[in-house]
Parts: structure tokens; sequence; C-alpha cells
């Protein structure tokens, strides 16, 4: 991705990077996806969890593994959201109690840059 700043005589710019991955978490056994991450800016950070056809909960861990905010409500879909995420390693999990489900994972990372 690359951006042209004609022009430009300074302020603030908001760049926002979206990221969609479709999945299913398919074996009785496994019910549970994680992915990991390194966030290099910080900024504000969203994920949502879609299209579940049984009920799954999303977490998120920080390097050490302790969750730092979890959805679990049971709906059909799940968010959780960071007007300021530090940069650092991540985890992202999704857990199904209920068996195999289909889901669609969306990221949004917004960072602002101050030129």
């Amino acid at each position: 991705m690359a951006f042209a700043l004609n022009n430009f005589s300074g302020g603030k710019i908001k760049i926002i990077a979206a990221i969609f991955l479709g999945k299913k978490l398919r074996h009785s056994t496994d019910l549970t996806d994680i992915y990991k991450f390194n966030l290099t800016t910080g900024g504000a950070f969203n994920v949502s969890l879609s299209g579940l056809t049984d009920n799954a909960d999303l977490f998120l861990l920080n390097s050490n593994n302790q969750i730092i905010q979890s959805s679990t409500s049971g709906n059909s879909s799940e968010t959780l959201s960071f007007q300021n995420l530090s940069t650092g390693i991540y985890s992202l999990q999704i857990t199904s109690s209920a068996g195999a489900t289909d889901y669609l994972l969306g990221i949004q990372i917004q960072e602002t840059l101050i030129l």
C-alpha cells in the first residue's frame, strides 16, 4: 500500500486497515483458534466475530496470555473495541463451547500519523 501526499502542509492523517478472515472451527475435540500478532504502532483497534452457525466467544490476550478483554454474549456476533491499544504482542482466541461453527473474523486497526 502506498500513499502520495501532494501539496500537504502538515497535520494529522488517519489510516485505517481492515482484515477479514473466514474460517470454520471443524473438530469437536479442538474448538479453539488462536491468531497471534505484533502491533507495532498503537491506535484504535476493533475486532468482530460474525457469521456464526453456533455460539463462539472472542478473547484478546496479552503476551503473558492474560485476558485483556472478552466478548461472551452468546449472540450471533461478538465484538471487542479499544480506543488506544498499546504496541505489543497479542493473541485473538476464538472458542466454541457448542461445537463446530463457521465464522468471519474482522480486524480493524486505525493509526493516526502526525506529519
